[in-house]
């Protein structure tokens, strides 16, 4: 039976054509695969049963358990053990059992998230939902948190399949929702090319929108320039190559001076033998905006340190060496 103060429930037998699949006013699964529940099911059988609730015609309405659901249907199963609430249960009560019935198992990804706040907006207001539910959702109880998950089930589906196989950030969708479809769907090749952190995600969309507003084009035109668009086609590149080669373009179109600037440093250290040491780093100022340099030695013995010293000495005397402290 079923805790004080929530609907009872029975154990029912019912037969699984009696339970409507297609129903998903309380399930918000996103982005799942059936093959390993498939597989423990046919071996332990079904330890949990689904929750469904009657509606007015007979028919189950699931309440928690669809994928348990989806797999004894792709077993073969004709009939199936559930647990059954009447069908005087309010839809509010049913969602806060899809809700608590994910939490304390396996949890919810991004999108799931998202669907699961707007289902709570149906029948609470935007502050309860914010105090009350985002915490539930391992969410921070701040309105900017259910505005933005809002904004990402509201973009296309493979935005949303990123997002659910963590390769799209909550920000970097949140912000990609104020984009059209079309500048959006013209990042889409990028963003699915390969496995970006969040920080690159968010570099590549602050510097796609720097590039907009300063030239007044939109990103599908930036992303359209040959310089871009090749790179993409090329296959002679790994997909790595490919976006680092992107970011490194976008980089030098926001900050012309800075990549010039870094280009050049780059240069005077191959030709002086210092580009990518293992052992030693020198690195100016940041963004080239001060007349300081930086210098990381590392060695493992007193000889080794000598060495590098005299080394940098005599290159300190070297035309190169003096044009690099001059940028």
């Amino acid at each position: 039976m079923s805790d004080a103060g929530s609907p009872v429930w029975s154990y029912q037998e019912l037969a699984l054509a009696a339970i409507d699949l297609t129903d998903r006013s309380f399930v918000v699964s996103y982005g799942f695969e059936l093959d390993s529940l498939v597989d423990s099911i046919r071996q332990v059988g079904l330890l949990y049963p689904p929750l469904v609730r009657l509606q007015a015609d007979g028919r189950g309405q699931v309440v928690c358990g669809l994928k348990r659901l989806l797999a004894l249907d792709r077993l073969g199963r004709k009939r199936i053990s559930v647990r059954v609430w009447p069908k005087t249960t309010s839809p509010a009560v049913c969602l806060l059992a899809a809700l608590h019935d994910n939490v304390w198992s396996r949890g919810f990804n991004l999108v799931e998230r998202g669907e699961m706040i707007n289902r709570l907006l149906r029948y609470w207001d935007r502050d309860t939902v914010t105090r009350k539910f985002l915490p539930r959702l391992n969410v921070p109880p701040a309105a900017k948190y259910l505005e933005q998950y809002q904004q990402l089930v509201s973009l296309e589906e493979p935005f949303r399949e990123l997002a659910a196989q963590d390769r799209l950030g909550l920000g970097v969708a949140s912000s990609l929702s104020h984009w059209t479809a079309v500048d959006r769907l013209a990042l889409l090749p990028w963003l699915a090319l390969a496995p970006l952190s969040y920080s690159k995600q968010v570099e590549m969309v602050e510097h796609l929108n720097t590039l907009s507003r300063r030239e007044g084009l939109s990103p599908q035109a930036i992303l359209s320039r040959p310089a871009i668009s090749g790179l993409l086609a090329d296959p002679g590149l790994r997909p790595a190559e490919k976006i680092s080669r992107v970011r490194e373009q976008l980089r030098q179109w926001c900050f012309p001076r800075f990549s010039a600037a870094q280009q050049q440093f780059d240069t005077y250290l191959k030709a002086l033998g210092l580009y990518q040491q293992s052992d030693l780093r020198l690195q100016p100022s940041p963004a080239f905006e001060g007349n300081t340099f930086s210098l990381e030695l590392q060695f493992d013995h007193p000889q080794h340190l000598a060495e590098r010293l005299r080394q940098l000495l005599e290159l300190t005397e070297r035309e190169e060496f003096q044009a690099l402290t001059r940028l």
